[in-house]
């Protein structure tokens, strides 16, 4: 009988550390879900409110439409493409001038009318 009471204290006793380490390994199963979730939880609750809000205000106008005028002011020395020297082997008198030193010439326009009276 001492022997029969004795392995029910052991089995007993047995019974009580293993219903002991499954409520440990409960616990830690459930520490080991309940931590990560926690840290997940507060690093976005530090993003929402940590970051700094940026208010950028923008200046919005309304297009018009426009003629751009550009004009270049400088100082400069035109020179002449193509320089030509006009001779005459007679004398003529110079009857009209029709322009001025300066002036726009194109291709074709008269520029000086002698006259037909000769020496």
């Amino acid at each position: 009988m001492k022997f029969h009471i004795l392995t029910e204290i052991i089995k007993n006793s047995l019974i009580l550390k293993s219903e002991r380490n499954n409520s440990i390994m409960r616990e830690r199963n459930e520490l080991i879900w309940f931590l990560p979730l926690c840290f997940v939880f507060l690093s976005l609750i530090m993003i929402k409110f940590c970051t700094p809000r940026i208010n950028e205000k923008y200046i919005v106008e309304a297009i018009k439409r426009e003629n751009i005028e550009l004009f270049v002011d400088t100082k400069g020395t035109v020179q002449a493409k193509d320089l030509i020297n006009i001779g005459l082997d007679i004398d003529m008198g110079v009857d009209n001038i029709y322009f001025k030193q300066g002036d726009k010439v194109k291709k074709g326009d008269v520029i000086i009318r002698f006259s037909d009276y000769q020496n």
